[in-house]
């Protein structure tokens, strides 16, 4: 068995789109400790973590960090919705590019003298209303992204309810049986 150790290392896994990583980090230390920070979903496996260090080394503190992208909280494989990220990113610099025209317009109207301060109404005007579209067709594509989770979740909610209540009569039933 390995007294104590002072070190250093990391380690990297690839497949099907996943990464896990870890990192550890360890030195002298008078009795075994060790610190895990993981996503959650690794965190079910801490104990078995800890045993494992702890069975070699008698000795030392231990910093690990582990790391899992590609991958939710629960353990489903995330995937880019290049369409839809691609609209946001269109909307998104659509209204940037309002913002600064706004911005350039607002320049020009600082700069110039009263006389032509004028000219440069209309144009600001114009340049406020593109804006205010830009920004609306942002917060509706937002908005109905965010309407159609709603409706999602609610309904994942019902499926639980409806578990909950048949669960509430199955309960009922058997306290009955055990009552008679």
């Amino acid at each position: 068995m390995i007294r104590s150790m002072t070190g250093y290392g990391t380690a990297e896994l690839e497949r099907d789109g996943q990464r896990l990583s870890a990192e550890i980090r360890s030195v002298n230390h008078r009795y075994c400790e060790v610190s895990i920070r993981s996503p959650r979903l690794v965190s079910l496996f801490e104990d078995q973590i800890r045993q494992l260090i702890q069975d070699r080394f008698s000795r030392g503190k231990f910093n690990l960090t582990i790391s899992w992208s590609g991958v939710g909280e629960t353990g489903e494989v995330l995937k880019l919705n290049e369409p839809v990220a691609d609209r946001y990113v269109a909307l998104r610099d659509a209204r940037n590019q309002a913002i600064a025209e706004i911005q350039k317009i607002q320049a020009r109207y600082s700069a110039a003298g009263p006389e032509l301060r004028p000219v440069f109404v209309q144009q600001l005007r114009d340049a406020q209303r593109h804006y205010a579209t830009s920004a609306l067709a942002l917060l509706d594509f937002l908005e109905g992204r965010e309407r159609r989770l709603v409706a999602r979740y609610q309904e994942e909610i019902s499926r639980i309810n409806r578990t909950l209540e048949e669960r509430a009569r199955s309960r009922a039933e058997l306290e009955k049986l055990l009552r008679e």
